[in-house]
């Protein structure tokens, strides 16, 4: 939750070349919307984190799941930054920088394909799919001749609102399955 508040944060930033065109009110309004969609998150994602302490984490996910999730995050972790790195050696190299943005898209939302099945999180799939669409979509438009400010600020839009979906995706499944330990607990608990 905190990592999507982040990152979506981060994409709207990238967005502000193109937003910088807006009329003032709109570009308030646009700075307003982040920092509420963010800080919500940010918010939710601190409340989760403290009442998630008060369990047992083995009570959530076993220790060898938890191992594996953690090295399968870290394998795919590490792919995702070589890839970026390739990509950006590729397309500067061959003075293509139009395509940095659309290409790292489509990167960051293939991971998520991954990950979908290392935390068992389907909705990831999701996010896969917007964020991969919209580089395709950029790539596209660029190469058709609309401009790479106004293609990319799409894309960097279309990411933010992935992100902070999936962010809000994972704090109700969060918040439903401590809910649901927590009765659990409770109703295990010895009766007077």
């Amino acid at each position: 939750m905190i990592v999507c508040a982040a990152f979506a944060t981060l994409w709207m930033s990238w967005a502000a070349p193109m937003l910088s065109g807006l009329p003032e009110p709109l570009g308030w309004a646009a700075i307003c919307i982040v920092a509420a969609l963010s800080g919500t998150l940010l918010a939710a994602g601190m409340a989760t984190i403290r009442r998630g302490r008060r369990l047992s984490l083995a009570t959530v996910v076993g220790d060898s799941a938890r191992r594996g999730m953690r090295r399968g995050f870290i394998w795919v972790l590490f792919g995702e930054i070589a890839a970026l790195n390739v990509a950006a050696y590729l397309l500067i190299g061959h003075h293509m920088v139009q395509y940095l943005a659309p290409a790292f898209t489509l990167i960051v939302g293939l991971h998520f394909l991954p990950l979908a099945k290392i935390f068992r999180a389907p909705y990831y799939f999701a996010t896969a799919m917007v964020m991969m669409s919209a580089g395709v979509v950029a790539v596209a438009a660029i190469a058709t001749g609309s401009a790479a400010t106004t293609a990319n600020g799409m894309v960097d839009l279309a990411c933010a609102a992935a992100l902070w979906a999936t962010g809000f995706m994972s704090w109700s499944r969060v918040h439903t399955a401590l809910a649901v330990n927590r009765f659990i607990i409770t109703a295990t608990d010895p009766v007077d």
